[in-house]
């Protein structure tokens, strides 16, 4: 042992003599960096970008699609481009824009899907530097590949083909030079990050050669840090470390970044592939836009721009009811907008930094809030605080709820607890009044995001969480420390709560008791116990999926697919049954009889007189798949107190070694994962079972002997995959700038009152332009509009909902009738030359059909600036 003592000690010496050396330093900088260049290329490769446009007519209702190759062979289904009909000047056209990592060698263009007649006008391919138009028979000189297409004649004006089935193609080699067309956007964006960061080399070179150590950087840094840390702390609550400084430092620079890009997890990149206008231009765009999302960028999205552009008023009729706009959670300009921190960019900003700030809140917002509250649960374990933050915002059921209210309800959570800590045990007054301020803001935001199926089961988990917190030895004694104060603080929050709760009420009594009162969703009920137990805890196996199918028991929808992590029962695999009735293990076990309320309430045989109780508490709101919600929640930060606890030696575990744990959790989930591919060998295969496996008995692992770093780790591989789900990008132009709505504007002007026959996705468009829109998607029915279209009610189990409200052609002088699609969509056939049109105030007409002679009869057609076919706008004569 004293052999090896010395050649330790040999090595060390060594050590120090090789970095006491400045080549070295040097050396081991410009390493550092070159990783981070690696890793920026890797986050942002060269792009290639070709717009490539095809001018044809092809048969009714065809549409045609592009597929791409890298090889110059191989045509994969990713590399698949959906191209948008345009026309312009009477002439059809489809335009498609590729992106790519790769050059573009080959194409396989698919111009119809249909059989029938083909007559090829152009072909254009267009890179950032270099252009080839193949105007009709020039196209039979780059040899193409046909299939499906027989050549009936051909001239240089047109190629006539005829399509003898439904999957026509089209094979062409991409000419030299424009395979190599780079984006110059992107080429941008990774010029100004390279030259961040060899700006940043150049820097601590610089400050090494002039003898600024690093070390003396790093301490003023921590020192700084560590004042701040000091002069934020409360002992009685959240004792902050230099680290969490820091933590919150590096969330606020990204933010500032974030907003300034104007970047956004939005997914309203959908529109590139609807209607006339071309792709919008970004300079970052990461992932791709989801149409599964089609609440956000087809709904709220729309409501929200309506909004800011119209005002921000209490009543938007575009909403439906009154007071629409703050059950739906969009911005509502008034004291109100005290408890909408999320929509403050709206206010200081433009609309697209405005947009930017909203996403950053959810994103940056949503870190900050769960690893405050971590931090409070953990007594200042900055590692883990900011492990269990990350597993919450990158889990799957956030990351597919991300665009509905799924991030504010846990910051809502997570600023309710820390600011009733500091309200009923700060000691300081600064925290006293921050912790008023907080609990008098929450209850409003909270009921401005009203989602009972998850805002009920989160409510729960805070009373529950704040229980535990009171139970805590000493906890009646802290609150009597400084208690005038404290109690002056306690009336304050209680005053500006009741103020704020009492504006809120009276804008939205009538609208709460309309929605309570509607048949979708109406006054849900239900009594649980209906949720097949084996469905409780599937979520380690979904998460890894990377892609949007397949999912697990279909037939539903990715998001409601997405579940969290819930790993509670493995505690019992840790601790000691008995040690959870020791009194510093209150926190935790309020957290544990949480998660067992939820299952029990899901899954378990309660009978009927105890299921009925729980429903008049309020869970008849919520259904059984919904709570799972704050049962997820309620794990995580379970698992993350238990590690911060082992790690700090508090933490009494079972006897048996940490493998032998590991190992049992091993075969408790792939035991679990192969009876699930029983009931679903798609989704349930080998690979994803023996994944889940191996990760969740590292995490017992990690736990067991409390490796904070190791926890951290797993809780990053686990939050990788679903953030895939929600793209970055940047800029409005899909909805501000594109020609099929402001045709809308230019033609009928701010007065306008606009509805749209067919599509509702235009008259949701319409709305994003800031335009007023008789139809589209309400949240509760506007009964000004209804009492005209159906004074009698005949249709009000139809109507009387959350609905997409679609119109469509009525019989010319026949009364409106009511018809239900799906729960949510209903159709309204409205005469557009009868009196009940007129009598709701309308005075223009999209239709994204072609209307009849007799109702021509009526309209006078209108010519806009950028003429598309698939819309036709008019004003009622």
């Amino acid at each position: 042992m004293a052999r090896f003592g010395g050649f330790l000690v040999r090595l060390t010496n060594l050590w120090s003599a090789v970095m006491a050396r400045r080549w070295v330093r040097v050396l081991l900088t410009l390493l550092v960096f070159a990783l981070l260049g690696a890793a920026a290329h890797r986050a942002l490769p060269n792009r290639y970008v070709l717009d490539v446009e095809l001018k044809a007519d092809t048969p009714a209702g065809s549409s045609a699609q592009i597929y791409f190759s890298q090889d110059g062979k191989s045509f994969y289904p990713q590399n698949i481009v959906g191209m948008v009909r345009i026309f312009e000047a009477g002439q059809q056209s489809f335009v498609g824009r590729i992106y790519s990592r790769k050059p573009v060698k080959a194409l396989r263009l698919d111009p119809v899907d249909r059989v029938g007649a083909l007559e090829w006008h152009s072909l254009t391919m267009q890179g950032p530097g270099a252009r080839l138009d193949l105007q009709g028979d020039a196209l039979l000189a780059r040899s193409p590949t046909l299939d499906q297409l027989e050549l009936q004649s051909a001239n240089p004006q047109r190629l006539s083909f005829l399509s003898t089935g439904v999957d026509a193609k089209v094979g062409l080699v991409v000419p030299p030079e424009l395979v190599s067309q780079s984006d110059p956007n992107r080429k941008a964006l990774r010029l100004e990050v390279f030259s961040a960061l060899a700006g940043l080399c150049l820097l601590v070179l610089v400050l090494d050669l002039l003898k600024i150590r690093l070390s003396v950087l790093g301490r003023t840094v921590h020192g700084w840090a560590a004042r701040m840390a000091n002069w934020l702390s409360d002992e009685a609550t959240i004792v902050f470390s230099a680290w969490a400084v820091m933590v919150y430092a590096v969330l606020l620079v990204l933010s500032v970044v974030w907003v300034a890009l104007g970047l956004y997890q939005s997914s309203i990149g959908v529109w590139d592939e609807i209607y006339s206008t071309r792709p919008a231009e970004r300079s970052i765009s990461v992932g791709y836009p989801k149409e599964i999302r089609s609440d956000e960028w087809d709904v709220l999205t729309p409501w929200m721009l309506n909004q800011v552009q119209t005002g921000m008023k209490v009543d938007n009729p575009n909403m439906g009811a009154p007071a629409a706009t703050i059950l739906a959670g969009v911005p509502v300009d008034g004291p109100l907008m005290l408890a909408q921190p999320k929509y403050w960019g709206f206010e200081l900003l433009d609309v697209e930094h405005g947009f930017s700030w909203y996403w950053a809140f959810k994103t940056f917002g949503m870190i900050a809030a769960v690893f405050t509250l971590l931090l409070a649960l953990t007594r200042g374990d900055v590692v883990v605080s900011l492990a269990g933050a990350i597993a919450l915002f990158g889990s799957s059921t956030v990351q597919w709820w991300f665009s509905g209210f799924a991030p504010e309800m846990i910051i809502g959570l997570s600023v309710a607890v820390v600011g009733s800590l500091y309200l009923l045990w700060g000691r300081k007054s600064g925290g006293m009044v921050f912790g008023a301020v907080s609990v008098a803001l929450v209850v409003p935001n909270l009921l401005m995001h009203l989602y009972p199926p998850h805002l009920l089961p989160v409510g729960y988990l805070g009373v529950f969480l704040l229980g535990g917190l009171m139970l805590r030895p000493g906890a009646l004694a802290g609150v009597l420390v400084r208690w005038r104060p404290r109690l002056v603080m306690m009336v304050m929050a209680l005053v500006l709560m009741g103020w704020l709760v009492s504006v809120w009420y009276a804008a939205t009594a009538d609208t709460v008791r309309l929605v309570m009162n509607t048949v979708y969703p109406g006054k849900r009920f239900f009594l649980g116990g209906d949720l097949p137990l084996y469905l409780d805890f599937h979520g380690i196996f979904e998460s890894w999926k990377i892609e949007e199918w397949p999912v697990p028991f279909p037939p539903t929808n990715q998001t409601k697919a997405s579940r969290f992590w819930v790993l509670f029962p493995l505690v019992l695999l840790i601790v000691p049954v008995w040690h959870w009735l020791k009194p510093s293990y209150r926190v935790k076990v309020s957290l544990l009889a949480y998660c067992l309320l939820v299952l029990c309430w899901a899954s378990a045989p309660l009978p009927a007189f105890v299921r009925l109780g729980l429903a008049h508490l309020g869970w008849s709101m919520s259904d059984p798949w919904d709570s799972a919600f704050g049962m997820g929640v309620a794990s995580a930060l379970l698992l993350a107190v238990m590690v911060a606890e082992r790690a700090r030696g508090e933490l009494t575990v079972l006897r048996p070694s940490s493998w032998l744990l590991a190992l049992v959790a091993f075969a408790l989930v792939l035991s679990y994962g192969l009876s699930l591919a029983s009931l679903d060998s798609e989704f349930f295969d080998i690979n994803r079972i023996l994944l889940a496996s191996v990760v969740v008995s590292a995490v017992v692992w990690a736990v067991h002997r409390g490796n904070r770093w190791l926890y951290l780790g797993l809780m990053l591989m686990a939050a990788v995959p679903p953030l895939h789900v929600n793209p970055v990008q940047n800029g409005l132009r899909l909805y501000l700038d594109k020609d099929l709505f402001s045709n809308g504007r230019h033609l009928g002007g701010d007065g306008a009152m606009w509805a749209v026959y067919g599509d509702l996705r235009v008259a949701q468009g319409f709305k994003a332009e800031g335009l007023r829109v008789v139809n589209g998607t309400n949240y509760a029915p506007r009964m000004q509009v209804l009492d005209v279209l159906d004074p009698q009610k005949n249709g009000q189990d139809i109507w009387n909902r959350y609905a997409h409200v679609e119109y469509v052609s009525g019989k010319t002088g026949a009364e409106p009738s009511f018809d239900l699609v799906f729960p949510d969509h209903y159709q309204i056939a409205l005469d557009v030359c009868g009196r009940h049109i007129r009598a709701i105030g309308v005075t223009h007409v999209a239709y994204t059909f072609a209307p009849s002679a007799a109702e021509l009869s009526c309209l006078e057609p209108l010519q806009p600036p950028v003429s598309d076919g698939a819309v036709r706008y008019f004003r009622l004569k």
